[in-house]
């Protein structure tokens, strides 16, 4: 009975600190510009050996229109220097999602996080909100702005 009891509660503190997340919806752009769905998590991207920018937004967010122009420049820039991009959804409809990623020239994944589980994980309170995750998945640096993304993300990557 104790084992059990003890099995219950290990479950229960795993899914309120977001240890362990179950799969989710993300959205991929293809070179085609196609929109397809995947199921994958948010933690399959953190920790695996790469630097990962992740940007919280939606297309309702007027700030966050105004800020996604230099994640775009940021992933376009350092993609292929180590950099990945991942945008995780805020309280968005899925179509104007889409819309608003083929508008803005989006070509990196978008986590589609209905629960939002992820702003909860993270503290996040407000949107626009970026982190940039250390190929360890550590947290470098959080909450950056305008030209400090593309400081922050080329003194990470050394360059």
């Amino acid at each position: 009975m104790k084992r059990l009891i003890f099995a219950l509660v290990a479950l229960i503190a795993a899914s309120v600190s977001g240890m362990r997340l179950d799969a989710q919806e993300v959205l991929k752009v293809q070179d085609s510009g196609v929109i397809e769905t995947a199921q994958e998590t948010f933690d399959s991207y953190i920790g695996k050996g790469q630097y990962v920018l992740v940007d919280f937004w939606a297309s309702w967010c007027e700030p966050c229109m105004r800020e996604s122009p230099n994640v775009v420049n940021v992933d376009t820039k350092y993609r292929d220097k180590g950099l990945v991009v991942l945008g995780v959804l805020v309280n968005d409809r899925l179509e104007d999602s889409k819309t608003a990623m083929r508008r803005l020239g989006m070509k990196y994944d978008q986590v589609i996080d209905p629960e939002n589980a992820q702003v909860k994980r993270f503290g996040i309170t407000g949107i626009p909100h970026l982190i940039l995750f250390g190929p360890d998945g550590s947290i470098v640096k959080r909450g950056m702005r305008g030209e400090q993304i593309e400081e922050t993300v080329k003194e990470a990557l050394g360059l």
